[in-house]
């Protein structure tokens, strides 16, 4: 059970740092300071959110093809189409369009809520994988290896960290046993890594092998790969090694507090990219003054984080909006 609370502990940080690099990005993209805070936040944060998620794959081994498809597809897909719905409902009504002039079907398949959208296509990688594949190691390795050299998309430099998380799951008693070792090596790794990172590695156009000449292996876009992969890897295992250390701190209220909002970090995903990202764009709130950023930016991402809980908490309350927002069903 205490496996399981830090790991919603950690979803909540993971969720936080998605809210403080879209506030950045927003607010403060042309201030040196945070320009370099939102490029280390962005060097691990949605692989974090990866392995979070993969840590929880076994279950979906376990239960198969027909479970996955049904289960799935509503945690994931049915809040991407509710959500897209209400926007082109409120475009329609002439209220508001975030839509960019993009047809539904666009719109859709766009790049709003992309880690839903990324998520289930790596589970349902990893599942057919796994079906297709005896060993877990040839199963987790060759796809992702593959995909990662020939792809663009975003899933391709996604899914190892879906295989990550599976491990930390399934070797967890030597995560928690070693914890503090892991947190200082990784530490050490990313103090030395991190400042050679470039923002534009976090992005999915680098690709080491050009199919346009040939089967031909670019070491420079290789390298790339490497460096982004072991960034991404350092940065999940010290997250991971930190909260499971939290985790034997107590259960106060703070903890309890936090212990709550990370089972609702789908709705808040969801929430903050209306919420936060379309609202402040469209507001053009970027201060020059780098003492109101110092003050401004961790307001604006701490009262966002709590409003898209507390939205997420009052859809969860209700049936119908739980399940068309949030993917969760439950019984009468």
């Amino acid at each position: 059970m205490q496996r399981i609370v830090y790991i919603d502990y950690l979803k909540a940080f993971a969720i936080f740092l998605v809210i403080l690099g879209h506030t950045i990005q927003q607010t403060a993209a042309h201030d040196a300071l945070f320009s370099r805070l939102f490029a280390i936040i962005y060097s691990f944060h949605m692989p974090l959110f990866m392995a979070i998620s993969g840590y929880f794959l076994q279950r979906v081994l376990d239960k198969g093809m027909r479970s996955f498809l049904i289960h799935r597809s509503r945690q994931l897909l049915l809040p991407v189409l509710s959500f897209a719905t209400v926007v082109f409902a409120c475009r329609a009504l002439g209220w508001f369009d975030v839509t960019e002039g993009k047809a539904f079907w666009g719109y859709l398949g766009g790049g709003d809520m992309w880690f839903l959208k990324t998520l289930f296509a790596c589970t349902l990688i990893a599942l057919v994988s796994r079906l297709l594949f005896r060993r877990t190691l040839i199963a987790a390795l060759l796809p992702s290896t593959v995909l990662m050299l020939v792809s663009r998309v975003g899933l391709a430099k996604l899914l190892p960290y879906l295989w990550l998380g599976y491990a930390l799951h399934r070797y967890h008693h030597h995560l928690e046993r070693h914890a503090r070792t892991i947190a200082i090596v990784c530490g050490v790794v990313l103090a030395i890594a991190l400042p050679h990172w470039q923002l534009e590695y976090d992005f999915p156009y680098y690709k080491a092998i050009s199919l346009s000449h040939g089967f031909h292996l670019s070491l420079p876009h290789l390298g790339i790969i490497l460096f982004r992969t072991l960034v991404g890897t350092a940065g999940c295992l010290l997250c991971f090694a930190l909260f499971s250390l939290l985790s034997h701190t107590g259960t106060s209220t703070v903890a309890r507090f936090f212990h709550r909002a990370g089972t609702r970090t789908l709705g808040m995903y969801c929430l903050q990219i209306y919420l936060l990202e379309d609202l402040l764009h469209y507001l053009h709130f970027m201060p020059q003054n780098r003492m109101v950023l110092l003050v401004a930016v961790p307001v604006i991402a701490v009262a966002e984080w709590l409003l898209c809980d507390g939205i997420a908490l009052l859809m969860e309350r209700n049936r119908v909006t739980a399940l068309l927002f949030l993917g969760q069903w439950r019984k009468k």
